[in-house]
């Protein structure tokens, strides 16, 4: 079994050994196209960054440009966290999920109000394009005229 796994013969495409030497070859075609795209990112990445590596050096005005300020604050961020909320951690997710319920709660009491608002401005807009006729009756002073009377028209 061991030499059947080890042959070496190109006519046996299943024995261990050309498994892995084509394993081998697919990777290192993987490998090179990988290596090919990072290429073509850093060549395009290096065109933007030219454009404003010319202002960004330490005695300009746009000396900010450069981006070390993002690391030294996030840094400062991270110690005053691990500060703060390293010791009681466990106290911070029992807020957190408070949080996250309250912030559950008032979005679907904005969407039901706003539910409520849309119902309500349909019922007024449709009040106002279709009024609700009074009842009319004709003058009495006609004779034989007949009396007419409306009942209002209410859709819901």
């Amino acid at each position: 079994m061991v030499e059947y796994a080890n042959d070496d013969d190109e006519a046996k495409t299943d024995s261990v050994i050309n498994v892995i030497k084509k394993l081998k070859g697919a990777y290192e075609t993987f490998l090179g196209g990988y290596s090919s795209v990072l290429g073509t990112f850093e060549t395009t990445i290096h065109r933007i960054t030219d454009l404003v590596r010319q202002y960004s050096s330490d005695d300009n005005a746009f000396s900010f440009l450069n981006g070390k300020f993002i690391g030294i604050n996030l840094k400062i961020v991270l110690k005053y966290l691990k500060y703060s909320l390293g010791k009681d951690l466990y106290t911070v997710g029992i807020c957190l999920v408070v949080v996250g319920f309250s912030l559950i709660l008032s979005v679907s009491c904005t969407i039901f109000l706003i539910v409520y608002i849309n119902i309500e401005l349909k019922k007024n807009m449709n009040a106002a394009n279709n009024p609700i006729p009074n009842v009319m009756t004709v003058s009495p002073y006609q004779p034989g005229a007949p009396v007419v009377s409306v009942a209002p028209n209410i859709n819901y």
